[in-house]
């Protein structure tokens, strides 16, 4: 049973923006500050700059900074398995991305870092303690799509990693690829989409799941992941009739059972999907 807590969340918001648009350059800002009330001296602020590189290419850059208030709930919490009460401090965080590409080559490349302070988590006991020293994430990303007559080929590789493994947990690679064959049949009036897609986890600590309180916690007993989830598909439309069947991971039971991403909840089974979409119009 929670407590009962009156609190009044009034709070005084600052806005401001920023757009900047001249020949190939893009540059938006925004900024949100409280300057008075319950979340007093928080704010999200961001921005985001492109660079048309001729006719091709692109530049891509992102940033975001935000200092906020401790959810309630990670507070103050009464129930008839768990009882905390917390007084942490705000979580600070930045992130950035930067990524280079093309879309007639159809190919990005970039990186991702975000640095966040008082970071609160979950610890083996299921309960949230908060981290005070500054945590590192780091991402790099490739994607790209190949295509050779009706034959394409797309793929998507992260890898990441950070300095604090004993308190956030992440699968090193994560990766995604697709090969299928797409095409307009019979006078372009058949689209036709059939191919096989997989997703790649590679190992790590995963989070548990405590239903009690609907959060995810540490715990040091097993790695998971080192997978591969693959699906078969095929997507097809005739004018406003559309349909689709998939059989999604059709190698179950040929790697293992190790198609687990969170303690004790397997992935699900093998199994088979379809649906259609018809359309009338008046």
């Amino acid at each position: 049973l929670q407590s009962n807590i009156d609190t009044l969340s009034l709070n005084h918001i600052a806005r401001a923006g920023f757009c900047f648009n001249v020949k190939n350059n893009l540059l938006n800002t925004n900024i949100q500050y409280v300057a008075s009330g319950y979340n007093q001296t928080n704010y999200l602020a961001d921005a985001h700059y492109n660079l048309q590189l001729g006719k091709n290419f692109y530049f891509d850059a992102k940033a975001n900074a935000s200092k906020q208030m401790a959810a309630l709930s990670m507070q103050r919490y009464f129930s008839a398995h768990f009882i905390w009460n917390n007084n942490f401090k705000d979580i600070v965080t930045q992130n950035a991305t930067v990524s280079f590409g093309s879309t007639k080559y159809k190919f990005t490349i970039g990186a991702f870092a975000q640095q966040q302070q008082n970071l609160i988590y979950f610890d083996t006991l299921a309960l949230p303690q908060q981290f005070k020293e500054n945590i590192l994430i780091t991402r790099l990303f490739v994607q790209k799509d190949l295509k050779l007559w009706h034959i394409h080929f797309n793929n998507i590789i992260n890898y990441q990693q950070t300095g604090s493994t004993n308190i956030i947990r992440l699968p090193n690679i994560l990766a995604f690829s697709q090969l299928y064959y797409e095409a307009k049949l019979f006078t372009n009036n058949l689209w036709l989409q059939v191919g096989v897609q997989a997703r790649y986890v590679s190992s790590f600590e995963a989070n548990a799941y405590m239903p009690a309180t609907n959060q995810f916690y540490l715990q040091d007993k097993n790695n998971y992941g080192d997978y591969v989830f693959v699906d078969i598909f095929f997507n097809a439309q005739i004018e406003r009739f559309r349909f689709f069947l998939m059989a999604q991971h059709i190698n179950q039971g040929f790697m293992g059972d190790k198609y687990i991403l969170c303690p004790n909840y397997p992935m699900p089974d093998r199994s088979l999907k379809a649906g259609l979409v018809w359309m009338f119009f008046d």
